[in-house]
């Protein structure tokens, strides 16, 4: 017999509080063909009042992270996905709105809704923003950093909807090879440019 295939790679898509303009099943479908994951939408759950900022009205992205640490399943990533404004600290800015949050390789990550209709159209709907941050911020948990190709959906939007809009739903040929070694070289978009890695 040959080897033993690993196990496919697992996400869950976490809704937390009631989301707007967003399908999730939709968003799902998207992610499984980007990654060849299996992808499962959870039941909601509410945002966790550890995580509300009284001052700006909205939820720390650093502070979300760790209560979806505590509802993924073992192996698997968690995504959560709220309509809620989410903020981080960033540089000399102690509250900063975002997209979007995860750290390197760790197990969730977070996305907002709440920017990604603005000034959108059939060509940058909501949904198609939302999926390309969805994969930014997988693509981190995967271990991925920000890339310095401006054709690469891991670009740094630095909360401009102008980069977002710009970025590609496609990783370039340098996080091809870094991500593929991890999800055992699954690509069943052929959008995303399918790469081989060596044999284990």
């Amino acid at each position: 017999l040959g080897p033993t295939a690993p196990p496919p790679c697992a996400v869950a898509l976490q809704p937390l509080g009631p989301q707007r303009g967003i399908d999730l099943p939709d968003l799902a479908s998207g992610l499984r063909a980007v990654f060849g994951c299996s992808v499962s939408v959870e039941a909601p759950k509410p945002l966790p009042t550890s995580a509300f900022y009284p001052a700006r009205n909205r939820y720390r992205a650093d502070r979300l992270l760790p209560f979806l640490s505590t509802i993924a399943a073992p192996g698997a990533k968690v995504l959560g996905i709220t309509a809620t404004d989410i903020s981080v600290t960033k540089d000399s800015h102690p509250d900063w709105g975002v997209f979007g949050f995860a750290t390197l390789g760790g197990t969730p990550a977070v996305i907002s809704t709440f920017r990604l209709a603005r000034q959108s159209s059939v060509q940058h709907s909501p949904h198609m923003r939302a999926l390309k941050v969805a994969v930014h911020e997988l693509g981190h948990t995967f271990g991925l950093p920000h890339c310095s190709s401006a054709a690469c959906v891991m670009r740094a939007y630095n909360g401009l909807i102008a980069t977002l809009d710009a970025a590609p739903l496609a990783f370039c040929y340098t996080c091809r090879m870094r991500i593929a070694p991890v999800l055992s070289c699954r690509w069943p978009n052929p959008g995303m440019q399918r790469t081989r890695c060596a044999r284990r």
